[in-house]
């Protein structure tokens, strides 16, 4: 049976949401740090906890709480971490490293290497909860996802100025760091030969210094036969794959078989390769970091630009490959086969790989010596015309038009404020009287004043937050600048000035033509100056946007080092409060050993002072006098390392004075005594 209750609507975290929630966590850490701030003045001068909860918008119950030991939500959450916050900035770092390299983790990659960080933590079996990714993803901002897209849009999109830069910083950041020497400077690549049912692929690798490595041919098939490389003059690595092709597990063969040949050269090595899938493994990765390898990817859909392989070495080889082929098949009468592929296709290497066409390679792509210059779009694809209006100006973003737009009304009123009345020439009429309309506030104020009122046209736009007491946000972003230029179609002919044409021996129509000449240039100075005046004005009300954005960040870079230091200060005094602490426990301890031992060695003499007396009065003789405790064993000087601070000598003063009312009694009391004796005697 349906029910006509409404159910209650699920909670939808949003940005907003989660913004509230680290607000939240802030005011409450930043409450409780400031009541053990407060807690380290005299009584007299401390805030109630009630006003500091009320100040920081933190309810009395949940600070009360945290000052007791209860932890944050964000603290208590924290424990339950799969990795610690440091650890995760390390993952972050990381990814961050490998997106740059031309390598970016898939999640599953991403919870496959937390997970390995986990268990050589903690040595046992780990797992990552279900949602683990998406809560990361959500406590690093920095780090974001994509999707890939259909492949003709990538290709489309492939050449673009903004993916040829980020690989030439990256080039050009890790160079200068590391600054390799062309012999560790390597590229590879694999290669289809053959081309039939006996699929043999061969993965090549290059040094920039012009020498070339040990092949590994991958032959296709389920066995190795020992035939295959009976015959091998370049000592090929020889691998079998079912389907001829490399996979994960031989790239990361192929990756320990290149560090086998070059794990002699000193300093670091840079290894060039495409985003093939055998490249993009944790396996691959962590050999190589834990190797000394650099691994970088060329741009995806580039390396037929990019790969230097591709640019000057596999072409030559595939032309000196069927010329050795033919030449064999011809002179065996035979196909080429697997048994004598490694002999014929060291043939074409030895013509293809030699160390000019090997060095061209680098060269050619920019690699080594690095080029910027050839890192561009232009000599990626061939150039793209577009027809441009030239006297078409830019649009600009709202908030700038608005300040145009007031910026003009002040100009208007200033104009109008300032116009005086010329004498009359003619006869004295009485003028009809002119109502002028209100001025604008604007008008009246100094320009230096005009700056805060132009900002309030800002109400209703895009960039309202500026004049709000909102703090601003990673997501407050001013439209981008609009920069323009008036365009240089508009400029009119100039020659006419240098020029000048007589008048006096013009005939009429020429003399016509000429005036309407000058008009029409008249024409095209009076638009360029109108497009210059617009221009200026755009700029100037860009200027007032940014300049107030500049003003709200420097407010709350203020502020936030105000806080940082009250956090510090607070910090501070709190280290010494602990350590006067401690200084006073020291003290103390020391005082009541020093007490103890004082009354120990009174007691001592009294002792033997009253068994003196006793053995006297036996013997009927005269009583001995009773010894002065106090001169005997005086207070001991406190120690220099112990002494109190200027604040504890008037308690200090209090205790000395107690203790010596201390021994007055006991005083009293034995004299009391040896008077009582006296009498009986």
């Amino acid at each position: 049976m349906l029910s006509t209750r409404q159910m209650p609507k699920a909670k939808t975290i949003t940005e907003e949401n989660c913004q509230k929630a680290r607000d939240k966590e802030v005011a409450k850490v930043a409450a409780r740090t400031t009541y053990w701030g407060e807690q380290e003045k005299p009584k007299g001068e401390c805030k109630p906890l009630t006003q500091i909860a009320r100040d920081h918008g933190v309810p009395p119950s949940v600070l009360h709480a945290l000052v007791n030991g209860r932890p944050t939500i964000g603290e208590a959450n924290a424990e339950k971490q799969l990795l610690t916050p440091a650890e995760e900035d390390t993952l972050g770092t990381y990814l961050i490293g490998m997106a740059k390299q031309g390598f970016p983790l898939t999640p599953r990659m991403v919870i496959k290497k937390a997970v390995r960080i986990l268990e050589a933590k903690t040595g046992e079996p780990a797992e990552a909860g279900k949602h683990w990714f998406e809560r990361f993803m959500e406590l690093h901002p920095k780090l974001s996802t994509y999707r890939a897209r259909p492949l003709d849009h990538i290709r489309a999109n492939a050449t673009n100025p903004v993916l040829l830069r980020d690989y030439a910083d990256t080039l050009e950041r890790l160079f200068a760091e590391h600054n390799p020497p062309p012999r560790n400077i390597l590229g590879t690549d694999e290669q289809q030969q053959l081309g039939d049912r006996n699929n043999v692929t061969v993965i090549e690798t290059i040094c920039a210094d012009g020498t070339v490595l040990h092949p590994i041919v991958i032959f296709k098939g389920q066995y190795l036969m020992l035939s295959w490389g009976e015959d091998n003059p370049d000592n090929a690595k020889i691998a079998v794959l079912a389907k001829g092709y490399t996979n994960n597990e031989l790239g990361l063969k192929t990756i320990k078989f290149i560090d086998e040949q070059t794990k002699d050269r000193e300093g670091v090595r840079f290894l060039f390769v495409d985003r093939h899938g055998s490249h993009c493994t944790l396996e691959f990765f962590d050999y190589a970091v834990e190797h000394n390898i650099i691994v970088i990817s060329y741009p995806p859909h580039l390396t037929q630009w990019l790969q230097g392989l591709d640019v000057a070495c596999f072409g030559p080889l595939k032309i000196f490959w069927s010329q050795e082929k033919a030449k064999w098949e011809y002179k065996m009468r035979q196909q080429v086969s697997k048994d004598t592929f490694l002999r014929i296709y060291s043939y074409a290497c030895e013509r293809a790989f030699t160390q000019p066409t090997i060095c061209s390679a680098f060269r050619t792509t920019g690699i080594d010596p690095l080029r910027r210059n050839l890192l561009t779009l232009e000599n990626a694809s061939p150039a793209k015309v577009k027809k441009i209006d030239g006297r078409f100006l830019l649009a600009l973003p709202t908030p700038a038009k608005a300040i145009i737009q007031a910026q003009r009304q002040v100009r208007e009123a200033t104009l109008e404020g300032t116009a005086t009345s010329r004498p009359a020439t003619g006869p004295s009429t009485a003028a009809p009287p002119v109502v002028q309309p209100p001025a604008s506030p604007l008008a009246s104020q100094a320009p230096t004043a005009q700056l805060p009122l132009l900002r309030q046209v800002l109400l209703g736009t895009s960039a309202e937050f500026l004049i709000t007491d909102l703090p601003l946000k990673s997501t407050s972003q001013l439209p981008p600048l609009v920069l323009q230029s008036s365009p240089k179609s508009l400029e009119p002919d100039w020659s006419i000035l240098q020029n000048p044409a007589n008048v006096a021996l013009m005939l009429r129509n020429r003399l016509k033509q000429e005036v309407e000449e000058l008009w029409a240039e008249l024409q095209r100075a009076l638009e360029m100056v109108k497009r210059e005046r617009a221009i200026y004005e755009g700029a100037n009300a860009q200027l007032v946007l940014w300049d107030t954005h500049l003003e709200e960040l420097s407010e709350q870079l203020a502020a936030k080092e105000d806080m940082k230091k009250q956090k510090e200060d607070a910090v501070k005094r709190k280290a010494e409060a602990e350590a006067e602490r401690v200084h006073a426990a020291e003290r103390e301890k020391w005082r009541e050993s020093e007490r103890v031992e004082r009354a120990s060695k009174q007691k001592a003499a009294i002792e033997k002072w009253e068994r003196e007396a006793k053995e006297a009065k036996r013997l009927k003789k005269r009583l001995p006098k009773r010894p002065a405790v106090t001169k005997l064993y005086p207070c001991a000087p406190t120690p220099d390392h112990l002494k109190p601070c200027k604040q504890q000598e008037a308690l200090a003063a209090n205790i000395r004075e107690e203790e010596g009312q201390e021994e007055i009694d006991i005083g009293d009391a034995g004299d009391a005594v040896s008077d009582t004796e006296s009498d009986s005697d």
